[in-house]
């Protein structure tokens, strides 16, 4: 189907300019209708690259010049016209919406007959002007100045845009944008699968793939697959044993930022998860989920051999080796196995001799703290 760049003044859905506006008002008006909301500083700049392009590309008169289809928001671009359609459904899926549902009172009624039978077309970039602005540090080459500027923060560390309820400073607008949403407590991304709405589209579809089990990323050394690129990454530091993240106190490594947050709260004792219902206090939120179990009695995993029930995946874990006799961990010294790591570590103090648990009325030391509990009793009977 041979298509024309979009240069009238025709928006996606079909409707036409109102009367009394400019061309220049028009277009930003189209684009709040479309997107539901008003441009950013960074989208007023793609758009005005892209008119530029199409400026340059009309001027160009008898030449052929290939086209590419550009996601408005986000730098995305592809040849083929149905692979940005289901870019802009799977990622911006609240975009997709806005487009395909008509103004008015938000129910979703069917388009207007002059755009029925057409899919919302974002504007196309010329293929030639694609690699027309290189980063000078590593070479990669943008279609658009706006587009390189915001990669070269990635060199600079450049974060130009700053919240004012908290001070963080981010490299898009757009991430500012979804960052006050923690402040507003605006959740406008909801799953249809559970209701349950999220802060950003990226943060949505990360979750539907808790419905529909897609795991994308796979680490190349042991298979694994993971729900986000981010835990591949974390994961396959445990391969390469690389720990970037280091505890100013103590000196200790970690692997992710999150797991050096939650180490540093041992040293500042900050427990900021509190019970609802009893009032204590956690360090991290995983453990405020599993203590509220202790309240309502949840146990939500099941053993498929015995039908027993845990309130703790990695109790499950532990409970599945009885039934398949896996005893991963290894002593090196004699080759003695067990099926969980605390078993191990007990255990190596048989070889090591560490006692380190010592008797504060007497000195005496034991291998293990029940050990020296019973101990203690023979000072508190005399």
């Amino acid at each position: 189907m041979k298509t024309e760049p979009v240069t009238d003044s025709t928006d996606y859905t079909g409707a036409q300019p109102r009367s009394g506006l400019s061309r220049g008002e028009y277009t930003e008006e189209r684009t709040e209708r479309t997107t539901g909301y008003g441009l950013s500083r960074e989208e007023k700049d793609i758009l005005a690259c892209m008119k530029k392009e199409e400026e340059v590309e009309k001027g160009q008169s008898g030449e052929v010049v290939p086209q590419v289809f550009a996601c408005e928001w986000c730098p995305f671009v592809h040849p083929e016209e149905v692979k940005l359609q289901q870019h802009i459904e799977k990622v911006h899926p609240e975009e997709h919406s806005r487009i395909l549902r008509p103004e008015g009172n938000g129910a979703e009624n069917p388009l207007p007959p002059s755009s029925t039978h057409q899919n919302p077309t974002p504007p196309r970039r010329p293929a030639s002007l694609m690699q027309a602005h290189p980063c000078c540090q590593c070479g990669k080459s943008f279609g658009c100045q706006s587009e390189l500027t915001r990669h070269v923060r990635t060199h600079t560390g450049e974060r130009p845009f700053c919240c004012s309820q908290c001070g963080k400073s981010f490299r898009l607008a757009s991430h500012l944008t979804i960052h006050q949403r923690i402040h507003t407590g605006e959740r406008p991304c909801p799953c249809l699968e559970c209701g349950k709405s999220f802060r950003s589209a990226s943060d949505l579809t990360r979750h539907q793939r808790t419905h529909t089990g897609e795991r994308p990323f796979h680490c190349s050394l042991c298979g694994k697959s993971f729900i986000q690129s981010s835990t591949l990454k974390i994961h396959q530091r445990i391969h390469t044993g690389e720990c970037p993240f280091h505890c100013s106190q103590c000196g200790k490594s970690f692997r992710s930022a999150s797991i050096l947050t939650i180490h540093q709260r041992t040293h500042t004792g900050e427990r900021p998860f509190q019970c609802s219902q009893c009032g204590k206090c956690f360090s991290q939120s995983s453990t405020l989920i599993l203590h509220r179990r202790t309240h309502t009695g949840e146990r939500p995993f099941h053993c498929s051999h015995c039908e027993k029930t845990f309130s703790h995946s990695n109790s499950l874990t532990l409970h599945q080796r009885i039934h398949t006799g896996e005893r991963p961990f290894q002593c090196p010294p004699c080759g003695k196995s067990f099926s969980h790591s605390k078993s191990l570590t007990l255990h190596l103090r048989t070889h090591t001799g560490e006692r380190p648990f010592h008797c504060s009325q007497c000195g005496k030391s034991f291998r293990f703290a029940s050990n020296l509990t019973k101990h203690q009793r023979t000072h508190a009977s005399l």
